[in-house]
């Protein structure tokens, strides 16, 4: 695609450059031969001038003018991200201390519930030994 559009830009230029030699002989005829070869000159290093290096001059102005409007519009939007990332962070940290503070609730209910089991279940029943041991220092404080 660009070679094409590339030679039709060619033949484009050189078509009117060629004209633009027809023409220019033509009126160069009332001129003398030096004279004429002259003008001939001047026009031809004036188009080659516009051709290559007033494109390549225009060509890196577009491209340092582009270059320099994204790194301004960077700039401009730096400090849009830094509160965006801050705002992101701080919602990270919100959910994570929601997901803690509901995990301790369910281990802290969880703990609840196996110590209300313990306690209703027969573990604390004190069995004929440990019951003895504690009868034995209330009888001895009884009979003193």
């Amino acid at each position: 695609q660009r070679n094409i559009l590339k030679t039709i830009n060619i033949l484009f230029l050189s078509i009117v450059a060629s004209f633009t030699f027809v023409l220019c002989l033509l009126l160069a005829a009332a001129f003398s031969d030096e004279e004429a070869i002259r003008w001939v000159q001047n026009v031809l290093e004036s188009l080659l001038m516009q051709v290559l290096i007033a494109d390549l001059i225009i060509g890196l102005t577009v491209v340092f003018a582009k270059i320099f409007l994204a790194w301004a519009i960077l700039q401009c939007r730096r400090p849009a991200m830094a509160k965006q990332k801050q705002a992101k962070k701080e919602l990270i940290r919100t959910r994570t201390a929601k997901r803690v503070k509901h995990e301790q609730e369910r281990l802290e209910k969880q703990l609840q519930q196996r110590l209300a089991e313990k306690l209703s279940s027969a573990d604390l029943r004190m069995n004929f030994s440990e019951v003895e041991a504690v009868r034995k220092p209330i009888r001895n404080e009884g009979g003193e």
